[in-house]
């Protein structure tokens, strides 16, 4: 392929918008996971995406308890309830902002 033609594919690329889940989780405490969903958000905060973010961690709850004031803020998410997942289907059903991510607490198998 040409470089012309390189870049016009890579214009291409950049104008569609798809829509990504992001959900950080871990089976174990203390490996990063909010650390990483911390800095992921700041980034979409700074780069000025929008992003629907949830926290499911409600011993720390730091995605929410950091940037619940920036809109559009942070849901809180319990996931460990029978239909506390709804809020979550709900909004990528009615195709929300076209990025989200989700803190989640551990352990989390067996919940999905």
């Amino acid at each position: 392929m040409t470089k012309k033609r390189n870049n016009e594919k890579m214009q291409e690329n950049t104008t569609q918008q798809t829509g990504r889940v992001v959900i950080v989780t871990g089976d174990k405490g203390g490996v990063g996971k909010s650390t990483f969903a911390r800095g992921l958000l700041q980034l979409y905060i700074n780069k000025n995406l929008k992003y629907l973010a949830y926290d499911s961690d409600h011993r720390n709850a730091q995605l929410y308890r950091h940037y619940n004031s920036v809109e559009p803020g942070v849901k809180l998410l319990d996931i460990f309830t029978r239909g506390g997942a709804d809020d979550l289907l709900i909004d990528l059903d009615n195709g929300r902002p076209p990025k989200r991510i989700g803190g989640l607490a551990c352990p989390i198998r067996g919940v999905f």
